[in-house]
C-alpha cells in the first residue's frame, strides 16, 4: 500500500462539491473540508461543478476524471508531469463553476 505524499507535513486533499446540491449546503461541505482540514496545504484542491447534483461522483463526468486522475498521480505517484493539469487547473464556465488550489504545488 502506499502512502500518500506530503508537502511541507500537510498532507493532500481533493475536495468535490456541487453546485445544485439541496441535501447539504454547499458552503458546509466541500468548503468548510477544504478550508479545514487538512490545512489547505498546497496540495488542496477544491473543484465546484455547475449544476451539479449531490450525485455527481456517481455519475460519469470528464472533469470530475480528469481532475481527480491528475490529483491522484501528482499526489499518490508523486508524478510531477500532472501539475500541469492541476495548476491552473480548469476554467470556471459551463461546467466548472469554481476551482481552488494553491500554486505552484511545491
Amino acid at each position: 500500500m502506499r502512502k500518500l505524499r506530503t508537502i511541507a507535513g500537510a498532507a493532500a486533499g481533493l475536495a468535490l462539491a456541487a453546485a445544485a446540491v439541496t441535501l447539504i449546503p454547499r458552503a458546509d461541505a466541500a468548503t468548510n473540508s477544504f478550508q479545514r482540514g487538512p490545512a489547505p496545504s498546497a496540495a488542496s484542491i477544491r473543484l465546484e461543478l455547475t449544476g451539479a447534483s449531490h450525485f455527481a461522483p456517481n455519475i460519469p463526468n470528464t472533469t470530475i476524471a480528469s481532475t481527480s486522475v491528475a490529483w491522484l498521480k501528482r499526489f499518490v505517484d508523486a508524478d510531477t508531469r500532472f501539475e500541469q493539469f492541476i495548476c491552473p487547473g480548469p476554467s470556471t464556465g459551463a461546467t466548472v463553476s469554481q476551482y481552488e488550489v494553491k500554486c505552484p504545488l511545491g
